[in-house]
């Protein structure tokens, strides 16, 4: 599932041309997309998904080809995308909410996973694309969601990239 959300000075007038918003002069196509991903040495993608009772939206086993020549995987991938669970902006609260409804009592399955070997990751990736105003292009973590990913053991990965 990919997520586009649509930022930028809004009026009236405004309308969605392209897929991004309109308004004046500023258009602004903005997407984030985040993921939990689980990385062991150890424990197959498939032993982590069952401490989990979650099922993945991707796995990598350690030992497959990562591409034709290029050597071969040294840890097992679990990933799951995180999704909008109703309208709210999912950049500034839904991320958050999305985190939270997970529950506490897998965050503590993901620490125990973490107290194992394994590396516990909120990977998140931001995409904007047309004129900006850097106040309008960005995302938020509550308190209740770091905490979540504190009890989860959880590492953060943010990746921003801006295109003209």
């Amino acid at each position: 599932m990919v997520l586009t959300l649509f930022q930028g000075t809004q009026s009236e007038e405004s309308r969605l041309v392209d897929g991004g918003a309109v308004s004046g002069e500023v258009a602004v196509d903005m997407a984030v997309r985040a993921w939990l991903v689980v990385t062991s040495r150890d424990l197959s993608a498939g032993a982590i998904a069952a401490r989990l009772s979650l099922s993945p939206d991707n796995i990598d086993s350690a030992g497959e080809p990562i591409k034709p020549g290029g050597g071969s995987r040294i840890e097992s991938v679990w990933k799951r995308e995180l999704s909008p669970l109703d309208s709210r902006h999912f950049g500034t609260e839904g991320l958050s909410a999305a985190i939270e409804a997970l529950g506490i009592e897998l965050a503590g399955e993901f620490r125990s996973l973490r107290d194992s070997g394994a590396t516990c990751l909120l990977d998140i990736v931001q995409e904007v694309v047309g004129e900006f105003d850097s106040a309008s292009t960005g995302f938020r973590l509550d308190a209740s969601a770091v905490r979540w990913l504190d009890a989860g053991g959880f590492s953060v990965s943010i990746d921003q990239y801006f295109y003209e």
